[in-house]
């Protein structure tokens, strides 16, 4: 994979994702909290121990590949995440054939000593744990503070808690940037530094000003990806997507923004839907579900019947 300086008047080359065995890759998965929101409750946990009525993923969403598991929100509950937690909910997910991609998705931005180092030993536990495994891959901090000048040493430890524990996976570069008017945070010399990496993607409304024109939205998908490339040429996963741009507001052109990237696998290499709720997010998160009472895969939400459509779209 190379990394060409930024220029935005050369054509842009989109790479894809190359398994060991010479097969292209695309995500077809879905976000999964382990944690609930109160920190503490062992979510993924409650799931494995049952895992023919509480875990149905693949029997819900048959032909998924992919598990982004957002380990935990706030630094502070990161002890109710160790590997010894969440090994037996990793194992049962990748048992299945899907891979796991596991990151932090703390909701204090940008991370900064000593929370940094903390979290950055949690990585290194894992690198560690599935040093071996092809299908076990990392992602950074999930919500970088836009523009911050932190955002390079964050994830340069990151990246190199997981490299320096003698682990090669596939790494994934949470930007969050939304349009192509936004800046990533992260210079082109960092990123000409890391092996082996892709764009992780987030796409709401939010980013066509909340449009419900089908066209404009997908323009404005296609204007951050390119922005994406022309930073650092490397694979993008649309790895958050759904239908409120807030968590809570269900958005007026969310199904506009699904059908953006259900329809367009040309943009990229997969999405990840956001998410495999539980009771406890749903009374926490009015939006971005999939789940409805009684959260165990027999009734959908209307993004949750969008998504089970597009997979099955896609198998015929």
């Amino acid at each position: 994979m190379s990394f060409p300086p930024a220029d935005t008047s050369a054509p842009v080359v989109k790479p894809r994702i190359l398994l060991s065995s010479g097969e292209m890759f695309a995500a077809r998965g879905i976000n999964v909290r382990w944690l609930a929101p109160d920190g503490i409750t062992q979510q993924g946990g409650l799931w494995a121990a049952n895992a023919s009525t509480a875990e149905p993923l693949t029997r819900t969403f048959p032909g998924i590949n992919m598990v982004r598991l957002a380990a935990f929100s706030n630094v502070a509950d990161i002890g109710y995440a160790t590997v010894t937690d969440m090994k037996p909910y990793i194992d049962t997910i990748i048992g299945q054939g899907i891979v796991v991609v596991l990151h932090c998705n703390t909701s204090a931005g940008t991370l900064v000593e000593p929370d940094l180092t903390t979290v950055t030993n949690w990585y290194a536990e894992f690198a560690v744990s599935y040093a071996a495994s092809p299908m076990v891959w990392f992602a950074s901090q999930s919500n970088p503070t836009l523009g911050y000048i932190a955002n390079d040493a964050m994830l340069i430890a990151i990246y190199n808690a997981v490299r320096g524990s003698g682990n090669n996976a596939l790494f994934l570069i949470s930007s969050d940037i939304m349009t192509s008017s936004d800046t990533s945070g992260y210079s082109v010399e960092t990123l000409a530094g890391l092996h082996n990496c892709a764009w992780d993607h987030h796409f709401y409304n939010s980013a066509s000003n909340y449009r419900t024109d089908q066209d404009v939205n997908n323009a404005a998908l296609v204007d951050a990806m390119n922005a994406l490339w022309n930073m650092a040429n490397i694979p993008i996963i649309v790895g958050e997507f759904g239908d409120a741009s807030d968590g809570q507001n269900v958005d007026p052109g969310w199904q506009q923004v699904l059908q953006t990237v259900y329809d367009n696998p040309g943009f990229g290499s997969g999405y990840i839907q956001a998410w495999w709720n539980t009771p406890d997010d749903s009374a926490a998160f009015a939006g971005n579900q999939l789940l409805a009472d009684p959260f165990d895969g027999t009734q959908l939400t209307q993004a949750g019947e969008m998504f089970r459509n597009a997979l099955t779209a896609e198998s015929t």
